[in-house]
């Protein structure tokens, strides 16, 4: 409920599309987008590559959000097995991501995801990690434990 009055204004001023294109085409977007977004690349190709794969073979779902046919934000879910783990995401304007990752929840349940991870909560140690955070509890949903392994060696 937090949320619906941005969405509602996102899904005014852009078209989100979910799942469109190869996977060559629709990484080529959001690596191009992230790098306006972060303003220098924070990754190499070789994993935008393999993203690119993942589309292609429907274990990775795009959505991206397009001003005209300016993509202004996008959002990537690694699916398996009826779960979804929200993998990456920007925006390079504001209150759109709201409606990208909205839009791709909805799509997920049409496929039949029963559990999307947005992340961790709790870790956060600096101020954007924290916005971070409480942006990601906006969407609701509930707190589930998980148990994490670290391995050393």
């Amino acid at each position: 409920k937090s949320y619906h009055a941005i969405i509602n204004g996102a899904r005014q001023r852009v078209q989100v599309v979910v799942n469109g294109g190869r996977g060559v085409q629709a990484i080529t977007l959001c690596r191009d987008l992230h790098l306006r977004a972060a303003g220098r690349v924070t990754r190499p190709p070789a994993t935008w590559q393999a993203m690119a794969e993942w589309i292609d073979a429907g274990t990775m779902l795009p959505a991206l959000a397009f001003r005209g046919r300016e993509p202004v934000a996008f959002a990537l879910w690694i699916v398996y097995r009826g779960a979804a783990y929200y993998a990456s995401g920007a925006s390079i304007e504001d209150d759109v991501q709201h409606a990208v990752i909205w839009r791709s929840l909805l799509a997920l349940r049409a496929r039949g995801v029963r559990i999307a991870e947005l992340g961790w909560q709790g870790k956060a140690e600096t101020d954007k990690e924290r916005g971070i955070e409480h942006f990601k509890a906006g969407f609701g949903g509930r707190d589930v434990p998980i148990i994490a392994a670290e391995l050393e060696g």
